[in-house]
């Protein structure tokens, strides 16, 4: 599983940066959440 969020990772934010108009703090933003889903 660490081997597959090692990749969805990634994919997930490169395939999001078209979407936040590349704005960098709002995908670090975005990507937060999942975070703190997947720690609880």
């Amino acid at each position: 599983m660490d081997t597959l969020g090692a990749i969805v990772g990634p994919a997930t934010a490169f395939a999001m940066l078209p979407w936040v108009g590349h704005h960098y703090p709002t995908l670090f933003a975005l990507m937060v959440i999942p975070g703190l889903l997947a720690g609880g």
